[in-house]
């Protein structure tokens, strides 16, 4: 189903790709999405492993533009060139505005790293979509906005995908 398609006043589990394609425009629904996020129509819900995964791309996109990093070691780069990771700003800036939106951050507790490892076993996800969905258990969410389909076995979840984007299975 669409972002659009999402009921008001739902409490919705955000994944990381919903945010980052809003931020570089790839996505208007995704765009629509936070904002009705900020206006309170909806209660958008962002663990923060998944805010730090947001961070860790923003990041590694602007080094790919500012410092030519673009090879799949791209860390590794910015690891050994603190001063070039220094005049990296555009993702803080990004992120920032994350913060200040309205979303609810929600840590990720001991308990969720034991729920995660079943949905791994159960669904065949990766950490951090397991933990993802764990994080929305506890809270007992059952709306996930994500354009990731692997989330598609975890039936628990009604699962909303932006409609405004080519997404590879």
């Amino acid at each position: 189903m669409s972002l659009d398609a999402i009921a008001t006043g739902s409490a919705v589990l955000l994944d990381a790709n919903i945010l980052i394609y809003a931020h570089l425009g790839q996505s208007a629904e995704c765009g629509r999405l936070l904002e009705r996020c900020a206006l309170g129509e909806l209660r958008g819900v962002l663990p923060a492993h998944i805010l730090a995964e947001i961070c860790h791309t923003l990041m590694s996109l602007e080094a790919r533009v500012k410092v030519g990093m673009d090879n799949p070691q791209g860390h590794r780069t910015l690891l050994e060139k603190p001063a070039e990771v220094k005049k990296l700003g555009d993702y803080a800036d990004a992120v920032r505005r994350l913060l200040s939106c309205g979303l609810l951050i929600e840590p990720v507790v001991k308990e969720d790293f034991s729920t995660a490892l079943e949905f791994q076993k159960q669904w065949g996800l990766l950490t951090n979509d397991s933990l993802l969905l764990a994080v929305g258990s506890r809270l007992s969410l059952n709306i996930l906005a994500s354009a990731d389909k692997g989330f598609r076995l975890a039936t628990r979840w009604k699962l909303y995908a932006p409609a405004d984007i080519f997404i590879t299975p």
